[in-house]
């Protein structure tokens, strides 16, 4: 006869701990790297893990990007070179990223001059595929206090594209992502937007000044990509993620014409399995 299974009963004697606790995690966000600019001189030595902008129009720079200067002298995007670069060599800058970068006036170097920066702005833009994206930027100069540091990212544009130069009291409808807005002072060169949420919904990520900028200046650059949700199910699911920065956006492309041929053919576009690995 099979004995009969009891539930073990605790002793009068013996005392029942308590439930154990369920502590929650703090929030997370999976990022990927993408693209770390430094803005320097030709000549500087690249820094660890950054690509280099060094003054140049827009264009495809042949490391995977596609990033660079422009203006609007017509009301119409143009790209063009803005070589007013520096690489300072200051003991001042907390390392080398602190210490290159480049102006968005300066006479005799830059396209255009600071007086007429609204009616015809220069900024900095990089093709990226749409989606979210955590940026930081940081500016400044190691040796100087006379700037006021004003930047935004995604800022309205006019119907030709060109990012408007913002006066938030003539223009209170203006939506843009404020970086910062600081006059430097000795012994705090430096304005730094720190982490910031940005959405990239037509192929371009741009910065550019504020009305009230003076002196503008930009040393670095660092975007990483927020995985859109069902890549972030696929990670949580234990799928590995490959690849580097320099070629995400080829295989993004790649990935996108493939994507646009099956959904031609009748196919799916998207497919996610435990243990996959994704290719981005």
């Amino acid at each position: 006869m099979r004995p009969s299974l009891q539930p073990r009963r605790a002793r009068p004697d013996q005392s029942v701990g308590p439930a154990p606790s369920i502590q929650p995690l703090e929030p997370r966000q999976l990022l990927t790297t993408f693209a770390h600019i430094n803005f320097a001189q030709p000549a500087s030595a690249p820094y660890p893990g950054y690509l280099a902008d060094v003054g140049l129009a827009y264009d495809n720079r042949g490391n995977g990007f596609a990033y660079g200067w422009l203006t609007a002298p017509a009301g119409v995007p143009v790209p063009t070179d803005d070589p007013a670069t520096r690489d300072r060599g200051s003991p001042n800058a907390p390392d080398k990223r602190f210490d290159t970068f480049d102006h968005f006036h300066k006479i005799g170097q830059s396209p255009v001059d600071e007086s007429n920066k609204v009616t015809d702005p220069t900024w900095w833009q990089i093709s990226l595929p749409n989606g979210a994206y955590q940026i930081r930027v940081v500016g400044g100069d190691p040796d100087n206090t006379d700037e006021t540091l004003a930047l935004y990212a995604q800022a309205d544009r006019t119907a030709n594209g060109v990012p408007i130069v913002n006066d938030p009291n003539t223009n209170p409808g203006f939506h843009g992502m404020l970086l910062f807005s600081k006059v430097a002072a000795i012994g705090d060169n430096f304005a730094d937007s720190g982490l910031v949420n940005v959405l990239v919904t037509d192929g371009t990520l741009t910065i550019s000044e504020a009305a009230n900028a003076v002196n503008d200046k930009i040393n670095f650059i660092d975007i990483d990509s927020v995985p859109e949700p069902s890549t972030a199910l696929a990670l949580a699911l234990g799928a590995v993620i490959v690849g580097s920065r320099r070629d995400h956006r080829a295989k993004w492309v790649h990935a996108r014409q493939g994507a646009l041929n099956r959904r031609r053919a009748g196919g799916c576009a998207h497919h996610f399995a435990a243990n996959r690995i994704l290719r981005i």
